[in-house]
Protein backbone atom coordinates (compact mmCIF):
# COMPACT_ATOMS: atom_id res chain seq x y z
CA UNK A 1 0.00 0.00 0.00
CA UNK A 2 1.67 3.46 -0.78
CA UNK A 3 -1.24 6.21 -0.66
CA UNK A 4 0.05 7.38 2.50
CA UNK A 5 3.73 8.40 3.17
CA UNK A 6 3.93 10.31 6.31
CA UNK A 7 4.67 9.87 9.86
CA UNK A 8 4.14 11.22 13.07
CA UNK A 9 6.77 12.98 15.31
CA UNK A 10 7.63 11.21 18.46
CA UNK A 11 6.05 13.18 21.17
CA UNK A 12 3.15 15.14 19.64
CA UNK A 13 -0.07 15.35 21.80
CA UNK A 14 -2.99 17.34 22.11
CA UNK A 15 -6.07 17.56 24.27
CA UNK A 16 -9.53 16.97 22.61
CA UNK A 17 -10.63 19.84 22.26
CA UNK A 18 -7.38 22.00 22.40
CA UNK A 19 -8.08 24.76 24.90
CA UNK A 20 -4.55 26.58 24.23
CA UNK A 21 -5.94 26.67 20.49
CA UNK A 22 -9.77 28.02 21.74
CA UNK A 23 -8.16 30.40 23.50
CA UNK A 24 -5.59 31.75 20.83
CA UNK A 25 -8.48 32.06 18.86
CA UNK A 26 -10.31 34.28 21.20
CA UNK A 27 -7.30 36.35 21.35
CA UNK A 28 -7.47 37.12 17.76
CA UNK A 29 -11.19 37.55 17.74
CA UNK A 30 -11.80 34.68 15.54
CA UNK A 31 -14.46 32.06 17.38
CA UNK A 32 -12.79 28.94 18.10
CA UNK A 33 -15.94 26.96 16.81
CA UNK A 34 -19.74 27.75 16.18
CA UNK A 35 -21.31 26.70 19.90
CA UNK A 36 -25.44 26.31 19.74
CA UNK A 37 -27.19 27.06 22.06
CA UNK A 38 -30.80 28.72 23.23
CA UNK A 39 -33.85 29.24 20.62
CA UNK A 40 -31.27 27.16 18.31
CA UNK A 41 -31.72 23.86 20.73
CA UNK A 42 -35.09 24.52 22.32
CA UNK A 43 -36.34 22.32 19.69
CA UNK A 44 -34.47 19.76 20.36
CA UNK A 45 -36.46 18.73 23.52
CA UNK A 46 -34.84 18.18 26.79
CA UNK A 47 -32.95 14.70 26.59
CA UNK A 48 -34.33 11.63 28.87
CA UNK A 49 -34.41 12.08 32.94
CA UNK A 50 -33.65 8.88 34.80
CA UNK A 51 -35.16 8.29 37.66
CA UNK A 52 -34.10 10.13 41.00
CA UNK A 53 -31.21 11.92 38.71
CA UNK A 54 -30.87 15.24 38.44
CA UNK A 55 -32.06 17.01 35.12
CA UNK A 56 -29.18 16.51 32.68
CA UNK A 57 -26.77 19.73 31.00
CA UNK A 58 -28.31 20.87 27.66
CA UNK A 59 -26.59 19.47 24.99
CA UNK A 60 -24.49 21.76 22.65
CA UNK A 61 -23.12 20.80 19.33
CA UNK A 62 -19.80 22.24 17.66
CA UNK A 63 -19.56 22.07 13.98
CA UNK A 64 -15.80 23.11 12.09
CA UNK A 65 -14.95 22.74 8.73
CA UNK A 66 -12.26 24.14 6.52
CA UNK A 67 -12.57 25.69 2.77
CA UNK A 68 -8.78 24.18 2.49
CA UNK A 69 -10.05 21.18 3.17
CA UNK A 70 -14.18 20.91 2.38
CA UNK A 71 -14.57 16.89 2.41
CA UNK A 72 -13.66 17.14 5.98
CA UNK A 73 -15.56 17.69 9.00
CA UNK A 74 -15.45 17.74 12.77
CA UNK A 75 -17.66 17.80 15.48
CA UNK A 76 -17.97 18.41 18.76
CA UNK A 77 -21.17 17.20 20.90
CA UNK A 78 -21.43 17.62 24.93
CA UNK A 79 -23.68 16.59 27.14
CA UNK A 80 -25.41 13.85 25.24
CA UNK A 81 -28.07 11.17 25.65
CA UNK A 82 -29.07 11.14 22.81
CA UNK A 83 -30.20 7.65 21.13
CA UNK A 84 -28.71 8.29 17.80
CA UNK A 85 -29.82 6.56 14.35
CA UNK A 86 -27.56 7.91 11.67
CA UNK A 87 -27.66 6.51 7.99
CA UNK A 88 -23.61 7.40 6.85
CA UNK A 89 -22.86 9.25 3.39
CA UNK A 90 -18.99 9.20 4.86
CA UNK A 91 -16.49 7.73 6.59
CA UNK A 92 -17.32 8.79 9.85
CA UNK A 93 -14.85 7.79 13.11
CA UNK A 94 -16.26 8.49 16.20
CA UNK A 95 -15.31 8.32 20.02
CA UNK A 96 -16.86 8.90 23.57
CA UNK A 97 -14.44 11.07 24.80
CA UNK A 98 -16.68 11.48 28.39
CA UNK A 99 -19.19 9.01 29.22
CA UNK A 100 -20.02 6.72 32.55
CA UNK A 101 -21.81 4.03 31.27
CA UNK A 102 -21.09 1.99 28.23
CA UNK A 103 -22.87 2.49 25.16
CA UNK A 104 -24.83 -0.26 23.09
CA UNK A 105 -25.08 0.36 19.56
CA UNK A 106 -26.16 -1.82 16.49
CA UNK A 107 -24.58 -1.46 13.52
CA UNK A 108 -23.44 -4.05 10.26
CA UNK A 109 -26.13 -6.79 11.80
CA UNK A 110 -23.70 -6.61 15.10
CA UNK A 111 -24.13 -5.12 18.34
CA UNK A 112 -20.98 -3.55 19.89
CA UNK A 113 -20.69 -1.62 23.71
CA UNK A 114 -18.57 1.51 23.38
CA UNK A 115 -16.40 2.62 25.92
CA UNK A 116 -14.87 5.69 27.20
CA UNK A 117 -12.04 6.61 24.20
CA UNK A 118 -12.69 3.76 22.18
CA UNK A 119 -13.03 4.59 18.06
CA UNK A 120 -16.12 3.34 16.02
CA UNK A 121 -15.38 2.98 12.33
CA UNK A 122 -18.35 3.87 9.98
CA UNK A 123 -18.47 3.84 6.73
CA UNK A 124 -20.85 5.13 3.59
CA UNK A 125 -24.03 3.35 2.99
CA UNK A 126 -23.94 1.81 6.55
CA UNK A 127 -26.84 3.13 9.38
CA UNK A 128 -25.66 2.85 12.96
CA UNK A 129 -28.52 3.16 16.00
CA UNK A 130 -27.38 3.16 19.64
CA UNK A 131 -29.98 0.99 21.44
CA UNK A 132 -30.20 2.85 24.39
CA UNK A 133 -29.84 6.78 25.94
CA UNK A 134 -26.18 6.76 27.94
CA UNK A 135 -25.21 9.10 30.27
CA UNK A 136 -24.25 12.06 29.24
CA UNK A 137 -21.63 11.54 27.09
CA UNK A 138 -18.67 13.97 25.22
CA UNK A 139 -18.45 12.57 21.67
CA UNK A 140 -15.74 13.65 18.77
CA UNK A 141 -16.71 12.97 15.27
CA UNK A 142 -14.44 13.19 12.13
CA UNK A 143 -16.23 12.25 9.22
CA UNK A 144 -14.25 12.22 6.01
CA UNK A 145 -16.39 12.51 2.15
CA UNK A 146 -15.65 9.57 -0.58
CA UNK A 147 -14.02 11.68 -3.09
CA UNK A 148 -11.58 13.56 -0.30
CA UNK A 149 -10.88 9.61 1.07
CA UNK A 150 -9.50 8.47 -2.42
CA UNK A 151 -7.25 11.31 -3.08
CA UNK A 152 -5.17 10.10 0.30
CA UNK A 153 -5.90 6.37 0.19
CA UNK A 154 -5.05 3.74 -2.76
CA UNK A 155 -7.82 0.96 -4.04
CA UNK A 156 -6.54 -1.47 -1.80
CA UNK A 157 -6.19 0.37 1.32
CA UNK A 158 -10.32 1.75 0.71
CA UNK A 159 -10.90 -1.69 0.74
CA UNK A 160 -9.19 -1.97 4.22
CA UNK A 161 -10.98 0.77 5.09
CA UNK A 162 -14.64 -1.13 4.51
CA UNK A 163 -13.25 -4.07 6.27
CA UNK A 164 -11.83 -2.95 9.64
CA UNK A 165 -13.12 -3.57 12.88
CA UNK A 166 -16.35 -1.46 13.69
CA UNK A 167 -14.74 -0.76 16.98
CA UNK A 168 -11.34 -0.79 18.89
CA UNK A 169 -9.30 1.44 21.38
CA UNK A 170 -8.86 4.66 19.85
CA UNK A 171 -6.21 6.24 22.52
CA UNK A 172 -3.70 7.20 19.26
CA UNK A 173 -6.28 7.76 17.02
CA UNK A 174 -8.48 10.09 19.38
CA UNK A 175 -4.59 12.30 20.00
CA UNK A 176 -4.64 12.95 16.29
CA UNK A 177 -7.93 13.84 16.33
CA UNK A 178 -7.92 15.87 19.04
CA UNK A 179 -4.66 17.77 16.68
CA UNK A 180 -6.71 18.25 14.13
CA UNK A 181 -9.46 19.56 15.74
CA UNK A 182 -7.30 22.07 17.39
CA UNK A 183 -6.15 22.97 13.74
CA UNK A 184 -9.37 23.38 12.46
CA UNK A 185 -10.36 25.99 15.26
CA UNK A 186 -7.00 28.59 14.55
CA UNK A 187 -7.85 31.54 12.63
CA UNK A 188 -5.13 31.10 9.77
CA UNK A 189 -5.77 27.46 8.23
CA UNK A 190 -2.33 26.05 7.17
CA UNK A 191 -3.32 23.84 3.78
CA UNK A 192 -0.40 21.59 3.99
CA UNK A 193 -0.61 20.66 8.00
CA UNK A 194 -4.57 20.34 7.75
CA UNK A 195 -3.92 18.02 4.91
CA UNK A 196 -0.77 16.08 7.09
CA UNK A 197 -3.14 15.79 10.17
CA UNK A 198 -5.50 13.72 7.77
CA UNK A 199 -2.67 11.59 6.50
CA UNK A 200 -1.53 10.67 9.82
CA UNK A 201 -5.04 9.88 11.57
CA UNK A 202 -5.60 7.77 7.92
CA UNK A 203 -1.52 6.19 8.63
CA UNK A 204 -2.63 4.95 12.32
CA UNK A 205 -4.80 3.17 11.22
CA UNK A 206 -4.07 1.35 8.22
CA UNK A 207 -0.60 0.82 9.89
CA UNK A 208 -2.61 -1.22 13.07
CA UNK A 209 -5.13 -2.78 10.05
CA UNK A 210 -3.59 -6.01 10.38
CA UNK A 211 -5.40 -6.46 13.90
CA UNK A 212 -8.18 -4.30 12.90
CA UNK A 213 -9.66 -6.74 10.59
CA UNK A 214 -13.51 -8.05 10.78
CA UNK A 215 -15.92 -9.59 8.61
CA UNK A 216 -19.31 -8.52 9.21
CA UNK A 217 -22.23 -10.74 9.31
CA UNK A 218 -23.99 -11.31 6.02
CA UNK A 219 -27.10 -9.74 5.66
CA UNK A 220 -30.29 -11.86 3.88
CA UNK A 221 -30.21 -11.04 0.49
CA UNK A 222 -34.04 -9.97 0.60
CA UNK A 223 -32.67 -7.05 3.15
CA UNK A 224 -30.36 -5.70 0.69
CA UNK A 225 -32.10 -5.72 -1.88
CA UNK A 226 -34.71 -3.69 0.07
CA UNK A 227 -31.59 -1.36 1.32
CA UNK A 228 -30.79 -0.52 -2.06
CA UNK A 229 -34.32 -0.27 -3.12
CA UNK A 230 -34.64 2.58 -0.79
CA UNK A 231 -31.30 4.42 -1.13
CA UNK A 232 -32.08 4.59 -5.02
CA UNK A 233 -35.98 5.73 -4.60
CA UNK A 234 -35.38 7.99 -1.17
CA UNK A 235 -36.33 10.91 -3.29
CA UNK A 236 -40.38 9.75 -3.85
CA UNK A 237 -43.24 7.90 -1.79
CA UNK A 238 -42.07 4.46 -1.15
CA UNK A 239 -44.58 1.36 0.16
CA UNK A 240 -43.51 -1.55 1.78
CA UNK A 241 -45.90 -3.35 -0.36
CA UNK A 242 -43.65 -2.33 -3.47
CA UNK A 243 -41.07 -4.06 -0.88
CA UNK A 244 -42.46 -6.85 -0.14
CA UNK A 245 -43.17 -7.43 -4.58
CA UNK A 246 -39.64 -7.36 -4.59
CA UNK A 247 -38.18 -10.15 -2.56
CA UNK A 248 -41.28 -12.09 -3.02
CA UNK A 249 -42.11 -12.16 1.05
CA UNK A 250 -45.32 -11.11 2.87
CA UNK A 251 -44.92 -6.99 4.48
CA UNK A 252 -45.11 -8.66 8.08
CA UNK A 253 -41.75 -10.89 7.61
CA UNK A 254 -39.62 -8.30 5.31
CA UNK A 255 -40.84 -5.88 8.13
CA UNK A 256 -39.53 -8.42 10.46
CA UNK A 257 -36.16 -9.54 9.24
CA UNK A 258 -35.39 -5.98 8.27
CA UNK A 259 -35.45 -4.71 11.88
CA UNK A 260 -33.50 -7.96 12.90
CA UNK A 261 -30.64 -7.37 10.99
CA UNK A 262 -30.77 -3.34 10.44
CA UNK A 263 -31.95 -2.50 13.91
CA UNK A 264 -34.14 -0.04 12.38
CA UNK A 265 -37.75 -0.61 10.41
CA UNK A 266 -37.61 0.69 6.93
CA UNK A 267 -39.43 3.63 7.13
CA UNK A 268 -36.84 4.81 9.76
CA UNK A 269 -34.03 3.61 7.49
CA UNK A 270 -35.57 5.35 4.40
CA UNK A 271 -35.39 8.63 7.24
CA UNK A 272 -32.03 8.39 7.69
CA UNK A 273 -31.15 8.00 4.00
CA UNK A 274 -33.38 11.14 3.43
CA UNK A 275 -31.61 13.26 5.75
CA UNK A 276 -28.05 11.78 4.72
CA UNK A 277 -28.95 13.36 1.35
CA UNK A 278 -30.35 16.68 2.97
CA UNK A 279 -27.34 17.18 5.05
CA UNK A 280 -24.96 16.53 1.68
CA UNK A 281 -27.15 19.36 -0.03
CA UNK A 282 -27.29 21.76 2.26
CA UNK A 283 -22.95 21.08 2.23
CA UNK A 284 -23.05 21.82 -1.22
CA UNK A 285 -24.98 25.01 -0.73
CA UNK A 286 -28.22 24.18 -1.64
CA UNK A 287 -30.86 26.34 -0.08
CA UNK A 288 -32.91 25.08 2.79
CA UNK A 289 -36.13 25.65 0.59
CA UNK A 290 -35.10 23.69 -1.78
CA UNK A 291 -33.98 20.61 -0.17
CA UNK A 292 -37.35 19.25 0.68
CA UNK A 293 -38.48 18.65 -2.78
CA UNK A 294 -35.36 16.86 -3.30
CA UNK A 295 -35.12 14.69 -0.41
CA UNK A 296 -38.66 12.81 -0.64
CA UNK A 297 -40.02 15.11 2.23
CA UNK A 298 -43.28 16.37 1.20
CA UNK A 299 -42.58 19.79 2.38
CA UNK A 300 -40.13 21.95 4.04
CA UNK A 301 -41.63 21.65 7.48
CA UNK A 302 -41.46 18.11 7.09
CA UNK A 303 -37.70 18.10 6.62
CA UNK A 304 -37.35 20.07 9.40
CA UNK A 305 -39.31 18.23 11.79
CA UNK A 306 -37.23 14.80 10.51
CA UNK A 307 -33.43 17.01 10.37
CA UNK A 308 -34.28 18.27 13.83
CA UNK A 309 -35.31 14.63 15.19
CA UNK A 310 -32.15 12.57 13.78
CA UNK A 311 -29.34 15.49 13.28
CA UNK A 312 -30.39 17.44 16.74
CA UNK A 313 -30.61 21.08 14.44
CA UNK A 314 -32.91 22.30 11.79
CA UNK A 315 -32.01 23.10 8.32
CA UNK A 316 -31.65 26.32 8.76
CA UNK A 317 -29.31 26.64 11.23
CA UNK A 318 -27.04 23.44 9.99
CA UNK A 319 -27.05 25.82 6.78
CA UNK A 320 -25.99 28.81 8.67
CA UNK A 321 -23.24 27.71 10.65
CA UNK A 322 -21.42 25.65 8.33
CA UNK A 323 -21.69 29.10 5.80
CA UNK A 324 -20.33 30.74 9.24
Amino acid sequence: MTGLKSRRQPGSTAEVPDARARQAGREQGHPAAITLRGEVLDSWGDPPTRAGVRKPTRESLKIVRSQQLPGVEIQYIKNSQRRWTIYHSSFDFCSAIRTVDSIDWRYRNQTHCMVQKSLGVLVPGELHRVLKSPSETDYLLLLIEPSFMARFLEDDELQLMHSLNHQFEGRRHLALMGELWAAFTESNHDTLRLEGLVSEFLLSIIECADNLRSVPLPIHVGTKIVRDYLNDNHHRNVTLDECARLTGTSKFHLHRSFVAELGVPPHQYLSGVRISRARDLLRGGVRPSDVAGLTGFCDQSHLTRVFTEIVGLTPGAYASQLSA
